[in-house]
């Protein structure tokens, strides 16, 4: 059953996955309204209410959070007001008013210890602050199934700020790169996600799926296969020395990320009509836009 909406509005708009959400809608000319956080914010019920009747969506794409990992650990108050507390409020607008709410959750609601990929139906296990306030919107959502929930991995993309988005640019300017190693995941093109999120909208979805690239990597790996992916593109990258360094060797946390946090992305693909992307075709095509293939000119 396809479902077209013919409002959406996006919130967050101004992050790296709101900003390929709405890029991705670009795309195809479709109504579309979006804000920043400077134009909205998500923790404010008043201008909340405000915004739903004036525009009246039919969906809201809500991609703001507070993602710094360190900062959630060090300000817990404010991570949960922001990742738990404002959408368990907006789920609970939302479904007053009709409208599907498109959520965020993370692999860090997990602990690691499965070491098989965890599906939808794995029950959470947080190690941090951050994985905790996550954890309880998943568990809040299971009384609004109308809504759509997905769990993004290890984002990376254009104007991004994570390390997987920056390294690129490292590899290119820098003679020596650390990477920490150890840790198993999946990982998501932003762009890719904006393409896969407005797919399952369209089809009507609803519940939780893990929204991820198929297959796994590390930290490492993906540096590996970036340096040899703009290589291949005709770059020579300043980098010469990748040093992997041991998790327990790196600046320790006051959170734990789990080191093990791959998705299985079975529930996915059986909604898609193609095959979905792996992560080296996702790396592929961040790379696209920001280190296109060099030109070869011949004499």
């Amino acid at each position: 059953m396809s479902f077209l909406p013919e409002s959406i509005l996006v919130l967050g708009s101004g992050g790296l996955l709101g900003r390929h959400v709405v890029s991705e809608y670009a795309k195809f000319d479709r109504p579309i309204f979006a804000l920043t956080h400077n134009e909205l914010d998500v923790t404010d019920e008043k201008a909340l209410v405000a915004i739903f009747e004036k525009i009246k969506p039919q969906v809201i794409i809500n991609c703001a959070a507070l993602c710094n990992f360190q900062r959630c650990e060090d300000f817990p108050e404010l991570s949960a007001e922001v990742n738990q507390d404002a959408p368990i409020q907006m789920a609970r607008l939302a479904a007053q008013r009709g409208i599907k709410l498109v959520h965020f959750s993370t692999d860090y609601i997990f602990d690691g210890k499965l070491q098989t990929p965890y599906s939808e139906v794995d029950m959470p296990h947080p190690l941090s602050v951050y994985g905790t306030h996550k954890a309880a919107v998943e568990a809040a959502f299971q009384s609004f199934p109308e809504h759509l929930l997905l769990r993004v991995a290890w984002l990376f993309g254009t104007g991004g700020k994570t390390f997987l988005s920056l390294l690129p640019d490292l590899l290119m300017q820098r003679e020596t790169v650390e990477v920490a190693s150890g840790k198993r995941g999946s990982c998501l093109h932003a762009g890719y996600a904006g393409h896969l999120i407005r797919q399952l909208i369209d089809r009507g979805a609803s519940g939780l799926y893990n929204l991820v690239h198929s297959g796994e990597t590390s930290w490492e790996g993906f540096a590996r296969e970036c340096l040899r992916q703009l290589m291949d593109r005709g770059y020579q990258p300043l980098c010469r020395n990748l040093i992997e360094v041991p998790l327990d060797k790196m600046t320790v946390l006051s959170g734990s990320r789990p080191i093990y946090s791959v998705l299985d992305v079975s529930r996915l693909s059986q909604k898609m009509d193609d095959p979905l992307l792996d992560w080296q075709a996702g790396l592929s095509e961040f790379l696209d836009g920001v280190y296109p293939v060099q030109r070869v000119v011949l004499a």
